[in-house]
C-alpha cells in the first residue's frame, strides 16, 4: 500500500484514534467523502452502499453490521466498500442515541401489537440483569432498529446521491480540463 505507515501504532494509539481521530473529525469525514467519490462504481451503487451502512447502524447487532451490509449489497448490487464506510455513522459516540431511538420505536410497536414490553424505566440496566433477561431489552431494540433502518434508508440514499452525483461530475470535469491542458502543453 502506498500510504502505509512504516511503524504500526500501538493498540492504545489505535484505540484512542478510533474514539477521537488524531486528524480531527472534520478531516476524517472529508477523507470518507473523498473515498466515496473516488470509488469505482456507479453513483447508485455508492449511494446505496453508504445508505445501507448508515441505516443498518440502528440495529443493535454491532458485530454483524458489516456482514448484514455485505448481504444487502449482494442483493441490491450496491458497493460493499461504500457500505463499510457508511457503517462509520454508527460509532461509539452515536450508538447510545441510535440504540435509544431503536428501543423506543420497538417498545412502541410491541405495545401497539398488544405485547406489553417493559419500558426502560422499569428495567434495571445492570450487567447481572442484562445477562439474566437480555431479551427484555434486545427484542424492542431489534424490532425498532430494523424498522428505523427501513425508514431511514431512503433518506440516507437520497442525501448521499445528491452529494455524490454532483461531486463526481465536478471531479470528472476537473480531470477532463487537466487532460486538455496537458495535451496543449505537449502540442506546444
Amino acid at each position: 500500500m502506498v500510504f502505509k505507515r512504516k511503524k504500526k501504532p500501538k493498540i492504545w494509539a489505535r484505540l484512542k484514534n478510533f474514539f477521537w481521530p488524531s486528524m480531527g473529525w472534520k478531516r476524517s469525514f472529508s477523507y470518507i467523502k473523498h473515498r466515496a467519490i473516488r470509488l469505482n462504481a456507479s453513483s447508485y451503487a455508492v449511494s446505496a452502499g453508504l445508505a445501507f451502512g448508515a441505516s443498518i447502524s440502528f440495529a443493535p447487532t454491532v458485530g454483524f453490521h458489516i456482514l448484514q451490509c455485505f448481504f444487502l449489497c449482494l442483493i441490491f448490487r450496491a458497493n460493499f466498500i461504500a457500505s463499510v464506510l457508511g457503517t462509520l455513522i454508527g460509532n461509539p459516540w452515536t450508538f447510545p442515541f441510535l440504540f435509544l431511538i431503536s428501543y423506543k420505536i420497538g417498545w412502541l410497536i410491541l405495545n401497539m401489537a398488544g405485547l406489553h414490553a417493559p419500558f426502560a424505566q422499569d428495567i434495571d440496566f445492570s450487567f447481572s440483569s442484562m445477562t439474566q433477561a437480555p431479551w427484555a431489552i434486545l427484542t424492542p431494540m431489534l424490532i425498532g432498529g430494523y424498522i428505523m433502518a427501513i425508514l431511514t434508508f431512503p433518506l440516507f440514499y437520497f442525501a448521499f446521491y445528491s452529494m455524490i452525483k454532483p461531486a463526481r461530475e465536478a471531479r470528472r470535469r476537473l480531470i477532463k480540463k487537466a487532460k486538455r491542458k496537458n495535451k496543449e502543453r505537449v502540442i506546444k
